[in-house]
């Protein structure tokens, strides 16, 4: 069955665009993290603490997997989908 959305601002049927909060870059960047502490206790056997460098990667993508949303390509309002209570309320119509 496909998933039909409905704007909650404007009430367009369009299909929805899916945004997902936060950069790219900056993902990359504290995965990068990662390999910092490998290296420093490689390189000048630094403390077992340094591992909580890796935890800003995980948690970072995490936060942005969990905000996706869906949103209108024509006014970027949120959309719904229709089978839900809140898309039901946004349609225009009486469906009965």
């Amino acid at each position: 069955m496909k998933r039909e959305y409905i704007c909650m601002s404007c009430g367009s049927r369009n299909a929805p665009e899916r945004i997902t909060k936060g950069s790219l870059n900056t993902e990359l960047a504290l995965w990068s993290l990662l390999f910092l502490p490998v290296l420093l206790r490689w390189l000048w056997n630094m403390p077992a603490g340094f591992w909580l460098f890796a935890l800003p990667g995980p948690i970072y993508m995490s936060w942005r997997l969990i905000t996706r949303t869906y949103v209108c390509r024509k006014c970027s309002g949120n959309a719904a989908r229709l089978s839900t209570s809140q898309g039901e309320k946004a349609t225009p119509y009486d469906r009965r």
